[in-house]
C-alpha cells in the first residue's frame, strides 16, 4: 500500500492504481476486521482457560496482521496452556498414586498464576478439589487406624493385668484350699508318743509342728533313736 500511494502521489490521475487501491484498502479493512473477530475469539478462550483453541486462533492470523498486542496474548496464552497442563498431571498422578499432598503442592504455582490473572479454571478447581478431598479422606483413615491401634493395645494391656489377677487369685483360693483341708486332719503321733499337727507351707509344701512343748525325756528319746 506504501508503494501504491507513493506512484498516485506522482500520477494521481491513474484510475487503474486508483483502483488497486480501493481494492487493497477494502482487503486490509476486511483482514483487520477477521483480526480482531479472532482475537476476540482467542480472548474468550483464554478467559474460559481454554488455552489451547485461543492458541489455535491465534495462530490463524497471518504475519502482516499480527501486531504487538496479539503476539502478547498468543505468549501469554502459551505459557499458561503449559502450566495448566503440568498442574493437571500433577493432580492426576497424585490421585493414582495416592500422593495427594505432593500433588496439590505441586499444583498451586498454577493456581497463583491464575489467582494474579482474575482467572477461574473449573477442570483444574474440580480436580483441585477432589484430591484435597482425597487427602482428608486418607488423613481421616490413618487417624482412625492409629485410634484403633491404641485401643488395642490398650485393651490388650487391661487383658493381661486381668488375666495375671485371675491367676494369682486363684493361686490365692487353690493355697487357702489346701491350707484347710490340711488344717482339718486330725493330729497324729509318731512312733514315742509325741504329739503333731499337720501344717500347709504353701509353695514349700505341707510340714508337721508338734502340739505341746518337746520334754526332756521325748528330747533324749529322739537323740538316741
Amino acid at each position: 500500500m506504501v508503494l501504491v500511494d507513493a506512484y498516485l502521489k506522482l500520477n494521481g490521475r491513474d484510475q487503474e492504481m486508483q483502483t488497486i487501491r480501493t481494492r487493497c484498502l477494502s482487503r486490509d479493512e476486511k483482514l483487520s476486521v477477521q483480526t480482531a473477530e479472532i482475537v476476540s475469539k482467542a480472548e474468550a478462550f483464554r478467559e474460559s482457560c481454554d488455552f489451547k483453541s485461543a492458541i489455535k486462533e491465534l495462530r490463524g492470523i497471518g504475519k502482516s496482521q499480527q501486531s504487538d498486542e496479539t503476539l502478547a496474548l498468543l505468549g501469554e496464552c502459551e505459557e499458561l496452556s503449559a502450566a495448566q497442563t503440568a498442574a493437571m498431571s500433577s493432580l492426576e498422578a497424585a490421585i493414582q498414586s495416592e500422593r495427594y499432598r505432593e500433588g496439590l503442592v505441586t499444583s498451586k504455582a498454577y493456581r497463583v498464576v491464575l489467582a494474579e490473572r482474575g482467572l477461574t479454571d473449573n477442570k483444574y478447581q474440580s480436580r483441585f478439589s477432589s484430591c484435597e478431598s482425597s487427602l482428608a479422606a486418607a488423613r481421616s483413615l490413618a487417624a482412625s487406624r492409629a485410634r484403633q491401634k491404641r485401643l488395642l493395645l490398650v485393651l490388650g494391656t487391661v487383658a493381661m493385668i486381668a488375666l495375671v489377677f485371675i491367676v494369682v487369685g486363684c493361686s490365692i483360693r487353690s493355697s487357702r484350699l489346701e491350707a484347710a483341708r490340711v488344717a482339718a486332719l486330725p493330729p497324729f503321733e509318731n512312733t514315742i508318743g509325741m504329739s503333731f499337727k499337720r501344717l500347709s507351707g504353701g509353695p514349700s509344701g505341707d510340714f508337721s509342728l508338734g502340739i505341746h512343748e518337746v520334754t526332756q525325756s521325748e528330747y533324749e528319746s529322739v537323740m538316741a533313736a
